[in-house]
């Protein structure tokens, strides 16, 4: 039997993603024990893996960074990226995405858990990254895996096609039956799965199940329908070519599931990725890289440390090697000091990498190609005659690094303190720095020309500490618009309100105000005086006028989770959230919108999107 696949077409890159304590450490782990890599699988719980190998990582047992190793299966290279799953490092993630081939959404098997995939899955579609979904920890899954897809696929705009289901014995899952092969397999732990027949109380469910694949991959393919309108039973190698096509195109999301823990559907999942996940030219058509025989190579990382600048970077044409030149695209040239391989933290010095290789290169920038050590030899050699001696100046400068220091603490208190509190402390900072500046003393004629430069920039901290200290007596709350509550207070008969919510303090006064809605969408809104994304989203969002007249339209509530209390903690669970900021959205019968949920922060023209639908559900 033959697959129309990528099997053996070079190296390729794969992210693991998806919600935090999803598996995907774990996962990494396995495929690297099945595919040989190490010789002893580790464990989170002992803090040997390979991934997660930072102080940090190991401390709070959770991924903290991009975690990278690199393994053979069947012949073939694959990079592995596992991307930390905790929303607070989501740029990282962010950063990787776009030079992987293909990505995995690691989930559990958890219906309550499916809306956490959200924000992963909308960013792959986003930037048109093929991707699976495995759902992990199969073993521990106590639901039917259909219902669990019902409540995902409203979370993915592209369709979920199931390539297996499962075979349950006494509760447990023991195996799964592959739809396009139509084979049966029982697990083994930590060893390949066993051939088996088709249970006969399966066989039923197995044609209905495959049946309902091909007709989500006959959506996009005619011939294929008119097979299954026939009755004709389509080739097995025309089912994984369109497997293969429609993955590629970002047209279907193929769903398999396993035990990364027991190494339950790993290698599963590594032949799905062998022969139906894209090759780096595609990788590269897609991010428009240039194919006119130069190397091109995509950053996903920069690490700064005592030896240099150290990129971790994909080759997406072309080699490159010890002592090549690179340019970025802003014009900044720099040589490449050597070429490592990347598994955790262990590096190993490696030849050129080719075409779909991801590596870890030392860059030097050509200002600092003798060496970080240049300028300390330089200095040393000139006996101290180019160091500027001990004066009066240094009390300046330990002033001036004091009030940083202050500014510094102020800036990390806005994310406990209330907004008020805040701007009278930026006040007093600048209305006393201003006052150690000359700002309230008069001018001396002859008096040098920095003092007088001093004393202006005194001047106009002290008028913006006293603007703060009158729009926050105005009832402004804003520091970069501290007028802005007295333009509220002149003109409050012609100025548009900021969007006034009803607070809800317990899932009774949720279930109350959706039942006294009158018809109307609601808009649930999870907020923290702690959580910057929130003021963020007044702000910048809830701040422009066309959100503020759609949002009239609809009944606002808000929960303040700020002091989380018990009833702040149910709240959060009854909707399925970690904290803020999150936005729920509930039709005019009170029931909520599948798939509207916004989390983090998000544009007033793309939140005007989201508030359009709810008013027209």
């Amino acid at each position: 039997m033959s697959h129309t696949g990528n099997g053996g077409h070079g190296p390729r890159t794969v992210a693991l993603v998806g919600p935090y304590a999803s598996g995907k450490t774990t996962l990494l782990e396995s495929i690297l024990a099945v595919t040989g890599a190490t010789t002893r699988k580790g464990s989170i719980a002992q803090g040997n893996t390979v991934g997660d190998s930072s102080p940090q990582a190991r401390a709070r047992v959770m991924s903290t960074e991009l975690n990278v190793a690199t393994t053979q299966f069947m012949g073939d290279a694959y990079t592995f990226l596992d991307c930390p799953g905790s929303i607070e490092f989501l740029q990282e993630t962010l950063n990787v995405l776009p030079a992987v081939d293909v990505a995995v959404v690691v989930m559990e098997p958890d219906e309550h858990k499916t809306q956490m995939a959200q924000p992963v899955l909308k960013f792959l579609e986003d930037m048109g990254v093929p991707h699976f979904v495995f759902v992990n920890k199969i073993d521990k899954a106590h639901g039917r895996l259909r219902d669990l897809l019902t409540l995902l696929q409203p979370v993915s705009q592209k369709p979920l096609v199931l390539r297996q289901i499962p075979i349950w014995s006494n509760g447990i899952v023991t195996g799964f039956i592959d739809l396009a092969l139509e084979r049966a397999f029982v697990y083994r732990e930590h060893a390949a799965s066993e051939v088996v027949e088709i249970p006969g109380d399966l066989m039923e469910r197995e044609r209905e199940a495959r049946f309902q694949m091909l007709e989500k991959l006959a959506d996009y393919d005619d011939h294929l329908m008119e097979e299954l309108l026939s009755d004709v039973a389509p080739p097995r190698d025309e089912v994984f070519a369109d497997l293969n096509r429609e993955l590629k195109e970002g047209l279907i999301v193929p769903v398999l599931f396993g035990s990364a823990e027991r190494d339950n559907g790993v290698r599963r999942l590594l032949k799905a990725l062998r022969h139906d996940g894209p090759s780096v030219a595609a990788t590269a058509a897609r991010l428009g890289a240039a194919q006119n025989g130069e190397a091109v190579v995509q950053v996903v990382k920069t690490l700064y440390g005592d030896g240099g600048k150290m990129s971790v970077a994909r080759v997406l044409a072309g080699e490159i090697k010890d002592g090549a030149t690179v340019t970025a695209s802003s014009g900044a040239a720099a040589r490449v000091a050597g070429v490592f391989s990347i598994r955790g933290a262990s590096v190993e010095k490696r030849g050129a990498a080719v075409t779909g290789d991801l590596a870890l290169g030392a860059a030097a920038l050509f200002a600092l190609s003798l060496g970080m050590g240049a300028p300390l030899l330089a200095i040393g050699a000139s006996a101290g005659h180019w160091l500027p001696h001990a004066g009066h100046w240094m009390e300046r400068i330990k002033a001036v690094f004091g009030v940083a220091l202050l500014a510094v603490a102020l800036w990390l208190l806005e994310r406990i303190l209330p907004a008020a509190a805040t701007m009278v402390l930026w006040a007093t900072l600048l209305i006393v720095t201003a006052t150690y500046m000359g700002a309230l003393q008069p001018a001396v004629h002859g008096a040098p020309a920095w003092r007088t430069l001093v004393k202006g920039l005194g001047l106009v901290l002290l008028i913006y500490g006293i603007l703060l200290l009158v729009g926050v007596a105005a009832g402004g709350r804003d520091p970069w618009q501290p007028l802005r509550g007295v333009g509220l207070v002149a003109n409050a008969a012609g100025t548009a309100q900021p969007p006034s919510f009803r607070r809800v303090k317990t899932v009774a006064d949720v279930d109350r105000a959706l039942r006294d809605a009158g018809g109307r969408p609601v808009m649930l809104d999870f907020y923290a005086d702690w959580c910057v994304t929130c003021k963020e989203m007044e702000r910048f969002t809830f701040s422009d006028p066309k959100v503020r007249a759609e949002m009239a339209q609809m009944v606002l509530l808000q929960v303040d989770v700020t002091k989380n209390t018990p009833e702040d903690q149910r709240l959060l669970k009854r909707f399925r959230l970690f904290g803020p900021p999150g936005i729920v959205f509930f039709d005019r019968g009170g029931r909520e919108i599948p798939g509207l949920r916004v989390i983090g922060f998000q544009r007033a023209d793309k939140f005007l999107q989201s508030l359009a639908l709810a008013r027209g559900s």
